[in-house]
């Protein structure tokens, strides 16, 4: 049993050793967090470079995320049917004008917009040794707006990264794609804080 445990920490300490860490910075243009209490939620779309199976998880993590905070007033744009506008019209950063149909058409007070883009994709999950120095970089950005003034009302955006140098070896990493999930819920998480 000794030597199971022994072995146990010398293979997380190989381990810990030989990986990159993820580095978040966040940024806020609004105050840093929101009030889920009052007014019902409509929860946009979700903009990114992932492919359609990884925009479903995203989807499925932010209405679990969210729904922690707002129970049954966060409404999923995809199970709701909207007179007068089109998903196309509801882009991240919401006109005036939509808002005023948004208003006028619904009983919605917010909307909620989420963005993810991949900067850098360079890495992949295990690097056996590099040659040259490598980064992986990702971005998620979350934006509310008050519907009846059209005003912004939240905006956060975090973003990930982790990088090896040249020359380091056997290195396990976090992808672009994975960097991607981790900056959601890092996000989602700041949202109440």
């Amino acid at each position: 049993m000794k030597y199971l445990y022994t072995f146990t920490i010398f293979l997380l300490a190989i381990l810990f050793y030989n990986c990159s860490f993820v580095q978040y910075q966040t940024y806020y243009t609004t105050p840093r967090s929101l009030d889920f209490n009052s007014g019902k939620w409509l929860l946009n779309y979700i903009e990114t470079d992932l492919p359609w199976n990884s925009k479903n998880s995203l989807t499925k993590e932010v209405i679990k995320g969210l729904n922690e905070y707002g129970k049954d007033s966060i409404i999923y744009l995809g199970d709701v049917q909207l007179k007068y506008i089109t998903p196309t019209m509801l882009k991240f950063n919401l006109s005036k004008e939509t808002a005023n149909i948004l208003h006028k058409t619904t009983d919605y007070s917010y909307i909620v917009n989420i963005r993810t883009q991949i900067i850098k994709g360079e890495l992949g999950p295990f690097e056996f040794e590099t040659y040259e120095d490598g980064k992986n970089k990702t971005e998620v950005e979350i934006s509310v707006y008050h519907i009846p003034s059209g005003n912004l009302k939240y905006n956060q955006r975090t973003i990930a990264s982790n990088s090896i140098d040249e020359g380091e070896k056997n290195t396990f990493i976090s992808t672009s794609h994975s960097l991607t999930f981790k900056a959601l819920k890092k996000t989602l998480r700041n949202i109440h804080n």
